[in-house]
């Protein structure tokens, strides 16, 4: 839990990208992410649960939007994924199942993240560029937020990712 409570950190599983659960919403840069984390905020001190997300709430934004259902066995199944979603990681992942040991370097290093969402139960802010998928080119920011059922646990991650304007080397 520590390294998420510090601030922002640079993610070595990734290649430039900064994380952080303690967001500076001055580093927010883009308007779908500034209003989903609004969004997720409003029900502090609790977390969100699934039905509390309608994606009719958020037309605009539905094209950044991914949904990750949390499965037992530690799995994950991609439930739903926007369309800039897909244009910025390159490829479209709605339907799959992937865990830590998946055999996919990328879907493993992603379900690796998912599960410090879950044990955090915090939204992770991060910012970068798209390097780890081959397009360092790509600037992006997203977030990725913990939603839970009536018992407490976490059942969904509900993210968010959009392109973004400069990413700064000092981060």
């Amino acid at each position: 839990m520590a390294k998420y409570d510090s601030g922002y950190f640079k993610d070595f599983n990734f290649n430039s990208i900064m994380r952080s659960a303690k967001v500076d919403e001055t580093l927010l840069q883009t308007v779908v992410c500034r209003n989903l984390y609004t969004w997720w905020k409003s029900f502090h001190p609790k977390l969100p649960s699934r039905k509390d997300f309608d994606i009719l709430d958020h037309l605009k934004a539905a094209p950044h939007i991914f949904m990750i259902e949390v499965l037992p066995n530690h799995e994950f199944l991609y439930r739903t994924q926007g369309e800039e979603v897909i244009n910025l990681i390159g490829m479209n992942n709605m339907g799959k199942v992937f865990s830590r040991t998946c055999g996919d370097k990328s879907m493993e290093n992603f379900a690796i993240f998912l599960h410090e969402v879950i044990d955090h139960r915090k939204a992770i802010h991060s910012y970068g560029t798209m390097e780890a998928m081959g397009r360092a080119f790509l600037h992006f920011e997203a977030f990725d937020l913990p939603l839970i059922n009536e018992e407490g646990e976490v059942t969904h991650i509900l993210g968010a990712i959009a392109s973004s304007g400069k990413y700064d080397e000092k981060y």
